[in-house]
């Protein structure tokens, strides 16, 4: 279908495991504006990874060689952004696997490329979920009950229930790896975006769309007299999204899907201040008086508001 299609001025973001053909990554960074592409390759330790999928607990996942082979090939592409992903903590981890895991990281953020992570979840059915126990494992929910109870007393953003292993010392050493990764992570981002300074020049890179409450959280879920409440919804251009409704009062009807009242107009203060290129500092002095809070809540928005390209440099 794409040849039939104008999709210059369009972004995507294509997930899939494995590696793509070389055509597949040459097709999509001459189709689109802009290529999110995210290889899930399972596991960063090549030896574990081996070893999962030689038990048959592990999707069909490349090699090292594999991987790095179809990195060079993404990295020909300057529109084509690659992030590489896999879990911590899976099952047959070593002390051993660990250094492996720190390595291949490290030696994919020396080429540029972005790593995404997560610690092994408890998943409803899955294998590891279902029989921790055959992995040398457990897991903090398995029944239905498990996973009800937890969630029903979950605050947004808080903690789900985690697959870890029953070895003292080796779950202690898991848990430290994922403590080092968040870090190397976290500094690798401050080292490709830079750090935000009042010299910085940021402007709102954001696509708006007006909706009502209804519409956009299902009349089914929201009180009639708060239906037609209006609502603005925004996408980045890396598809980050945000929904902003500042005369919905948060007393009268809370969802967590929604930045509300002060909150959302907030939010939209903050685009509207660099609807045109504007510096830090010029922006700060003037977001604190349309909001009323001190310069640290201002760089907090703002910082926020960049880390998901709704401003850019």
């Amino acid at each position: 279908m794409w040849p039939g299609l104008d999709l210059s001025k369009q972004s995507t973001t294509y997930f899939l495991w494995g590696v793509p053909a070389r055509r597949l990554v040459e097709t999509l960074a001459s189709t689109f504006h802009r290529v999110a592409l995210i290889l899930d390759i399972g596991c960063f330790a090549g030896s574990q990874r081996q070893a999962l999928m030689s038990a048959g607990v592990l999707k069909p996942c490349p090699t090292d060689e594999a991987l790095f082979a179809a990195v060079e090939d993404c990295l020909r592409f300057p529109n084509l952004e690659l992030e590489v992903c896999g879990i911590a903590g899976l099952p047959m981890a070593t002390t051993a696997a660990l250094a492996e895991e720190a390595r291949l990281v490290e030696r994919l953020l020396s080429r540029g490329v972005k790593v995404g992570y997560q610690r092994l979840q408890s998943q409803p059915g899955a294998l590891v979920t279902s029989h921790a126990e055959r992995f040398g494992m457990m897991s903090e929910a398995v029944t239905f009950d498990d996973f009800s109870g937890w969630f029903s007393r979950r605050r947004p953003g808080g903690a789900i229930p985690m697959v870890r292993f029953l070895d003292a010392g080796l779950e202690k050493a898991v848990t430290r790896a994922c403590e080092r990764l968040d870090e190397v992570l976290a500094a690798a981002e401050v080292k490709r975006e830079g750090t935000l300074g009042p010299r910085t020049t940021l402007h709102a890179t954001t696509v708006t769309r007006q909706v009502s409450l209804g519409d956009w959280l299902g009349r089914y879920r929201v009180p009639a007299k708060f239906a037609s409440t209006p609502v603005t919804v925004l996408r980045s251009p890396i598809g980050a999204g945000l929904a902003c409704a500042p005369t919905l009062d948060p007393r009268a009807y809370r969802d967590p899907m929604v930045q509300q009242a002060e909150e959302g107009a907030a939010v939209l203060a903050a685009l509207r201040t660099f609807a045109k290129p504007t510096t830090l500092a010029a922006a700060t002095g003037d977001l604190m008086k349309q909001l009323g809070c001190d310069d640290a809540a201002v760089f907090e928005l703002v910082e926020h508001l960049a880390s998901k390209r709704f401003l850019s440099r």
